[in-house]
């Protein structure tokens, strides 16, 4: 193809990461239509009912995430203003245990006998079976990242952080986990927005959430310098709801317009 002027995406591709218990989940059911995808290891019991525009679709291996992705790539995303994989972290788990039992069935012996006739892994997974199921995950966010760019919907993803030596600043940084070599600034280098969220709580004041793409010692990314300064200098929010990501967002990305409950259809079952 021949060089073209510069044309937008039509949707936000967001990743919020933070430890255990900061809110990402309550955030992501502050907005007023979002589908959110989680292992069913992860929890939804932080967002307050009745929460009228969230729905959630729990998935444990491949065969659901793909049927998921066959939903929204078949119209359902446009039902939502924001799809959310809630978190990576723990989803990429399923996903492996997924990879390695079809191994198991492909190689009996790489499994034993326990009791009842229950067979398990004899052995973790190699290196085969985490590269299998990296570059399906890959593929996958990829996929999702392309529909969101299309104007389908907004796509927002959360994880765990964890902590690597930055040889070039010869500090510790902390960045999103996902699993593989690579696949932390590979699944950073597809989002528009990468956001640390955390929590304080001192005593005799009301507990405090931060949402920065600037955070000190911690992978950041705003491709819209769009999020406002706070008074610390760095930009995010206080106590930040989805209403808020988006209201800074249109006035830069164009994220999707909220839709009424009416113009909306319930996904399949």
């Amino acid at each position: 193809m021949p060089p073209a002027a510069l044309k937008p995406g039509k949707g936000v591709s967001m990743l919020l990461y933070g430890l255990p218990g900061a809110g990402k989940t309550r955030l992501l059911g502050s907005a007023s239509s979002i589908l959110i995808l989680r292992p069913p290891t992860d929890h939804t019991d932080s967002i307050t009912p009745p929460a009228t525009g969230v729905e959630e679709w729990v998935l444990d291996d491949w065969t659901s995430m793909l049927e998921a992705f066959q939903f929204i790539q078949q119209g359902g995303g446009k039902n939502y203003d924001w799809i959310a994989l809630d978190s990576i972290s723990l989803m990429q788990d399923f996903l492996l245990d997924d990879v390695l039992n079809d191994a198991i069935i492909r190689k009996p012996t790489r499994a034993v006998e326990k009791v009842k006739g229950v067979k398990t892994p004899e052995y973790g997974p190699d290196q085969g079976e985490y590269r299998v199921n990296m570059d399906r995950l890959r593929k996958w966010l990829g996929d999702m990242v392309g529909l969101a760019k299309s104007g389908m919907f907004n796509f927002a993803v959360t994880a765990h952080p964890f902590e690597w030596w930055d040889p070039v600043r010869e500090i510790d940084v902390w960045s999103p986990w996902v699993q593989g070599k690579n696949m932390s600034p590979k699944t950073c280098g597809y989002m528009n927005i990468v956001a640390y969220m955390s929590a304080t709580e001192k005593e005799d004041k009301e507990r405090q959430e931060t949402l920065l793409v600037d955070a000190e010692g911690f992978v950041g990314k705003d491709q819209y310098r769009c999020f406002p300064k706070l008074k610390s200098g760095r930009h995010g929010f206080i106590n930040p709801t989805m209403g808020d990501i988006e209201a800074v967002l249109k006035k830069r990305a164009g994220a999707r317009t909220r839709k009424t409950a009416s113009k909306r259809r319930t996904r399949r079952k």
